[in-house]
């Protein structure tokens, strides 16, 4: 009896050394992300237990100096389908303006709540800008 109260005692130190915490909120957030030249989309998959999803949309430049991208609204599409739908993204052609920064990534909006049942959903994303006269479509697709 003394040797397994030992060994609990022995695992319990072990662990809180060792900083041994499970936090299932950190195991449900996924990211995803497709480059394009200097640009990256990056989305952030929060996953919620009553089938559906959380899905914040950034875009990332990478380049040098601050530039400014020509845009409609969305920036970034986002869309959740049915695996097997066809899928189509749609933009208003407003005129948008938006300057990034050099090494910057940029918060798309505010997050997204989308109905999606795991293993039945198909996430599908893309931007859709112009910068120095290049016109730059960036598409991610995952499933969920």
């Amino acid at each position: 009896m003394k040797s397994m109260l030992k060994l609990m005692f022995i695992v319990i130190i072990v662990c809180i050394v060792s900083s041994c915490n499970y936090n299932d909120e950190e195991e449900k957030n996924v990211l995803y992300s497709a480059s394009k030249g200097p640009f990256e989309i990056i989305v952030d998959l929060k996953a919620n237990e009553d089938n559906s999803i959380l899905i914040t949309r950034k875009l990332k430049y990478k380049g040098d100096q601050d530039i400014q991208i020509h845009h409609s609204n969305p920036l970034i599409s986002v869309l959740v389908a049915s695996r097997g739908s066809n899928i189509a993204h749609t933009f208003d052609s407003i005129g948008l303006k938006t300057v990034i920064k050099s090494n910057e990534t940029i918060t798309y909006s505010a997050p997204i709540m989308f109905q999606a049942p795991k293993g039945d959903s198909m996430v599908s994303v893309l931007a859709s800008f112009e910068c120095d006269g290049n016109a730059y479509s960036i598409p991610l697709e995952f499933e969920y």
